[in-house]
Order: C-alpha cells, then structure tokens, then sequence
C-alpha cells in the first residue's frame, strides 16, 4: 500500500506476502471498498479476501482453495462472479459464484462450465467480451466437437445470490470481442460479424 497525499514523494505504507501464492501465477485482481479479491494459481486457485481497512496494516481475511482459476472477477455486494478456467476434466471455460459475505469463510456457491474436454474464451484476455447484467451472464466460448467442428458460442447463464441456470446458446461466426444488451435485444461483436439475438427465452435465444 501507498500513501498518495504528497505525489511528489510517494511513501510505501506496508506491504502484505501470500505465502501461500509462492510459486504461483496471479491471474485476477478484484478492488471493491476497503477489500481487494486476489486469485492465483499453479496446482489450484487459492481465492485471497484481504482486508484494507488499515491501510498501513493489510491483513488476508480468509481463503479459498477451489479446482482451476479465475482470469476476472465482478463484485456484486456480497456475491462474485468470476470467469475462469475449470480444469477438473481437460481445460473448460467456467464461471463461478462466490459467497464473500463472511471475509474469514468465503464459499463457492455454484460453478459451470461450457464445452466438451478443451474450450477457451477471447474474454479470458479481453474482459469485454463478457458480459455481467443484474441477472444474466453472456459468456463466450469456442471449442470443437465431432458434430460441428470448430465452433464460437454465446452462452447465456441466469444467475443470483443463490446460483447459476445455464440457459441457452447461440452460435456467431468470427471471435467474439464485445457482447451487450440494449433496448431489449442482445448483441454479439464478432472479428466477422454483428449478431442481433432475441434472448426473450432464455433458454433458447436466436439470433
């Protein structure tokens, strides 16, 4: 930590060590008021809730350990909604739920992954292309199967403080870089094309 009040003579107030991250690779950062959310990653992704209350006393508050990682982390009160990486059977894009509402005891709610074996999402390098709505998630995702080959996907996830509902897919053509909803429709920005999709059924969005 830094104190900022004279920038022309910046003074490092503390500094915290993860012992527990030595060896690992950090890979999502999350500042949400006097918390920061810290996730790394080398056999399995310890979730770090730190305290930043005190400024010149830093203290982690509690841990998660969990299978995989997280690449980005939304706070929502006492929910985060982390994309990430599940790699309990191959390597899949996941997203999870975690309760923080206790710092000392935080808690995986739910978490659900999308693809068959391997699957990787432009979102784990470029956060924009996920999106985050008060109940909805837009998660893109590509992979390969033998019915289809290679394909690029938009899945849409309800979600709330108590968990996730996959719902529905569509499939775009090109990466996908930007998803986003306005007046009523959902949007998919692809390296090829702009996709228009009619989500008023969840379950089985059209483009």
């Amino acid at each position: 930590t830094i104190d900022l009040a004279d920038p022309d003579a910046l003074e490092p107030l503390a500094e915290l060590q993860f012992e527990k991250a030595k060896g690992d690779t950090l890979f999502a950062t999350r500042f949400d008021g006097d918390r920061a959310y810290i996730v790394t990653y080398f056999l399995k992704d310890p979730l770090f809730v730190v305290d930043l209350s005190d400024p010149t006393d830093p203290r982690i508050s509690g841990v998660l350990e969990v299978p995989g990682w997280s690449t980005h982390i939304e706070s929502r009160g006492d929910v985060l909604v982390a994309l990430g990486v599940d790699d309990t059977d191959g390597q899949r894009v996941s997203v999870s739920l975690f309760d923080v509402s206790d710092p000392a005891s935080p808690a995986l709610i739910e978490r659900e992954s999308f693809g068959e074996g391997w699957s990787w999402s432009t979102a784990h390098s470029d956060v924009k292309a996920f999106t985050v709505l008060d109940d909805l998630l837009i998660v893109p995702f590509s992979g390969w199967n033998d019915t289809v080959g290679g394909f690029d996907r938009l899945q849409f996830v309800l979600w709330s403080p108590e968990g996730l509902d996959v719902g529905g897919y569509v499939d775009v053509q090109g990466s996908v870089l930007r998803s986003f909803a306005h007046e009523g429709l959902h949007y998919g920005l692809t390296t090829e094309q702009l996709s228009v999709i009619d989500a008023t059924d969840r379950s089985a969005p059209v483009v």
